[in-house]
């Protein structure tokens, strides 16, 4: 019945609500074609989240050519994994600095503590 809905919302045209009612379905391949619908409308952010769950699923599953499949054909997927990677690699770069910082502060506070 529920696919019926579907198929009603993809043939009117509402991509949008078709990718909304297909992802309450926790399915790997429902989130797929979820994402696909998604990225039909134009909602590139719920498109993006539904294919990095359907990822996720598929690596929870040992499905390794499904994972590199969704991350392979959907380029908003691999902008996200890069984006997340250059945003740990912020983080790292900030604490580091910040431990840099706090070295040689105490390196400065030793040294007039000791000469005076």
């Amino acid at each position: 019945m529920l696919h019926i809905y579907i198929y009603s919302h993809v043939k009117l045209g509402s991509f949008d609500k078709a990718a909304k009612i297909l992802s309450r379905r926790k399915d790997l391949y429902c989130l797929e074609a979820a994402s696909e619908l998604a990225f039909l409308s134009g909602d590139e952010g719920f498109g993006t989240s539904l294919a990095v769950d359907a990822m996720t699923r598929a690596l929870m599953k040992s499905d390794w050519p499904k994972a590199r499949s969704l991350i392979a054909n959907i380029r908003q997927v691999q902008v996200y994994f890069y984006t997340q990677q250059h945003v740990h690699n912020i983080y790292i770069y900030i604490y580091i600095y910040i431990y840099i910082y706090i070295f040689i502060y105490l390196f400065i506070y030793l040294f007039i503590f000791i000469y005076n």
